[in-house]
């Protein structure tokens, strides 16, 4: 098992080898001697054998040195190869500083140094490359407890989207993401990054442009995530497979068909479904002079109560859809 620097030099005339679970073994009728540095002999203590040169790895027929080597296999290129398996003492123990070669035996496409030092041998482990992270879900009221009250729509107080996979950021995490208002204006996000879970969990809050207090202002949004602000493994938009798109969460322009599942926002629309009726007006008038959750979604002004500077607004709606 020669590597990237030097080989084996042999004095014997007859010489046998072998890559079994012991690893290579070397033995001869007459004296040999390895030259070279960075070689790999399972058992180096047989008779007439001695390991020259440095920065070798060798075991003895008492304990024997296990390269842990895959079956000889097609992994690549136009030879078959022997993969190092997780473990290999041949892992970052090689040396490329003489040859400098840009790539393994297996040539274009498999790099010769990763993680700066060179495996020994002909086959180098490649880097595991995580597949671009993926959008699981939006959750719209997020931080709200009930399902009647994350479905209502008189007021939007978070976004969260939920990933895949762990993610990271260029720049600041509100940064990665764009939330517009339909036919204009956009809003000023902050985000919480939540990365208790198996994926990263991005919680957006609003703090300025297109809001109500710390709500949405009613209007249709679309929600942007932008691949460029993700690092790593980057981001997968579109869920193709394939990495550097955006993830597009767009709620359509009126007239069009409102998306109950996509982001919008329509004071006093109690039931969620873009209008604000007669089901809505019963829930506002038990709201009325409550100042308890979870009728907080009725207080449009952001006193801390539901009275009557609220009902005028909600009056204003009564009978519209966004």
């Amino acid at each position: 098992n020669a590597t990237t620097s030097g080989g084996i030099t042999l004095d014997s005339t007859i010489v046998a080898a072998n890559t079994a679970a012991t690893g290579p073994d070397i033995w001869s009728i007459d004296a040999i001697t390895t030259g070279g540095d960075y070689n790999l002999v399972g058992v180096a203590d047989s008779v007439n054998l001695a390991v020259g040169g440095t920065n070798n790895k060798t075991g003895t027929t008492a304990t024997p040195l296990n390269p842990l080597l895959d079956a000889l296999a097609s992994n690549g290129g136009g030879t078959k190869t022997m993969a190092l398996k997780a473990g290999s003492p041949a892992i970052d123990t090689g040396d490329n500083s003489t040859l400098a070669l840009m790539f393994d035996q297996r040539g274009t496409g498999f790099v010769r140094v990763v993680n700066s030092i060179a495996d020994m041998g002909a086959f180098e482990v490649q880097p595991v490359v995580a597949p671009a992270a993926k959008v699981l879900g939006v959750a719209i009221n997020s931080k709200l407890l009930t399902a009647v009250d994350k479905a209502q729509r008189s007021y939007v107080s978070d976004v969260a989207i939920t990933f895949d996979s762990k993610v990271a950021f260029s720049g600041t995490p509100e940064a990665a993401f764009t939330l517009d208002k339909i036919g204009g204006g956009s809003v000023t996000l902050s985000a919480n990054v939540d990365n208790s879970g198996p994926g990263t969990v991005v919680t957006l809050t609003f703090t300025g442009g297109s809001v109500n207090a710390t709500s949405l202002a009613d209007g249709r949004y679309a929600l942007h995530a932008l691949a460029a602000q993700f690092t790593g493994s980057g981001l997968d938009g579109d869920g193709n497979g394939t990495g550097g798109d955006n993830f597009l969460f767009d709620q359509a322009a009126p007239p069009t068909l409102l998306d109950t599942a996509k982001i919008f926002r329509i004071f006093g629309d109690y039931t969620g479904d873009g209008s604000v009726a007669a089901n809505d007006f019963i829930q506002f008038r038990l709201a009325l002079g409550n100042s308890s959750p979870p009728f907080q979604m009725f207080d449009f002004d952001n006193d801390g109560a539901v009275a009557a500077s609220d009902f005028i607004q909600f009056r204003l709606r009564f009978g519209g859809s966004i």
